[in-house]
């Protein structure tokens, strides 16, 4: 599964959250791509995940204007 986002902290723990909860399927993996994201809140987010072995986080050092780029950098 592959997350992209920027400043979206409270989204992205939800959007995680409910992968993890999956009681059918439980052989998943998570890439976050984070465009460059500057909130409190969602570095906070990127930090508690970046913990999970399942979960791996790409921190880009830019926004980009059309989120297909971050997602074809997860890719």
């Amino acid at each position: 599964m592959i997350i992209t986002s920027y400043n979206r902290g409270v989204d992205l723990a939800a959007a995680v959250e409910s992968i993890k909860q999956q009681e059918n399927y439980t052989n998943w993996e998570i890439i976050l791509v984070d465009e460059n994201s500057n909130d409190t809140k969602t570095l906070k987010v990127l930090d508690y995940y970046a913990k999970d072995p399942k979960i791996n986080i790409i921190r880009l050092n830019e926004t980009y204007p059309h989120n297909s780029v971050a997602k074809n950098i997860g890719l």
